[in-house]
């Protein structure tokens, strides 16, 4: 038996076991369906997607911005602790264009101030008493 040794390389490259990221990304259970996500070296349940639960939020609801109480241009903001996590509808807060997307005092432009001002225990608390209200609505 012989062994090909590739040009440049006389022994085998040396993997250290200590230095391995966590795995990124979904995986699947025996049936084949993706049912956790792993980031960071979490393990948490995958993103909810609910359009039914955006439509109302946009046409039923019509919520006023949670940083001024604007009605006009009011958008849906996904609330995630990492920029990693994946955006899950059921947690979101309602702000206008200027507290979701300007550079004075947003969570896209400054998301330390923001997250200063509103912890992430307030907007969860915002968001999933939201929630439950479309929930009770749609009962």
């Amino acid at each position: 038996m012989s062994y090909i040794i590739p040009q440049g390389r006389l022994k085998p490259k040396k993997v250290s076991t200590f230095s391995k990221k966590p795995f990124k990304g979904t995986k699947k259970n025996r049936k084949g369906s993706l049912v956790k996500t792993i980031s960071d070296g979490r393990i948490k349940d995958k993103a909810k997607k609910l359009p039914a639960y955006i439509k109302w939020f946009h046409e039923v609801y019509q919520p006023s911005c949670f940083v001024c109480g604007s009605l006009v241009g009011v958008q849906f903001h996904h609330i995630k602790e990492h920029s990693s996590d994946e955006r899950d509808d059921m947690f979101g807060l309602p702000l206008c264009y200027e507290h979701h997307l300007g550079n004075k005092f947003s969570p896209h432009g400054t998301p330390v101030e923001f997250k200063e001002v509103y912890p992430m225990v307030t907007q969860y608390a915002w968001s999933i008493e939201m929630y439950n209200k479309y929930l009770s609505e749609i009962a």
